[in-house]
């Protein structure tokens, strides 16, 4: 007879959004340009994803918490634009249950650069590299 004891149990997901930015739009565009064509207004859709449809959905499965093992979701918006959305961080429960984190990667093709938010940093390499 054995028993199987379980002292530690966590559950890890990244979710990767991929948005572009139209090659005929202006990366100067003011505010009233087309949606789909402004860079700003580009940003603040990858912004309200993450924070309306990708937390709630993919890590909390619309339920008001994550499941019980959850330690950590990645949510991560890969973007071809010039400047980078506010930063997202969600906890639940204190912690207890985890916590969300929005990472932001903007990619250059052009001067094949690629720039990230803070909370992105450790994959920068790893986009560089696919470049």
């Amino acid at each position: 007879m054995s028993r199987k004891a379980n002292l530690w149990k966590v559950s890890e997901s990244e979710h990767v959004l991929f948005m572009t930015l139209p090659e005929n739009a202006d990366p100067g565009a003011d505010s009233g340009a087309a949606p789909e064509t402004d860079p700003g207004a580009l940003f603040e859709e990858a912004g309200r994803l993450i924070s309306d449809y990708m937390e709630p959905v993919l890590s909390r499965g619309n339920e008001k918490y994550p499941p019980k093992d959850h330690m950590r979701t990645f949510l991560t918006a890969v973007l071809v634009l010039e400047r980078s959305p506010d930063r997202f961080d969600k906890s639940y429960l204190f912690s207890l249950r985890g916590f969300s984190q929005g990472r932001i990667i903007v990619v250059d093709l052009p001067s094949k650069k690629v720039y990230t938010s803070p909370a992105a940093k450790d994959v920068a390499a790893f986009f560089r590299q696919a470049l």
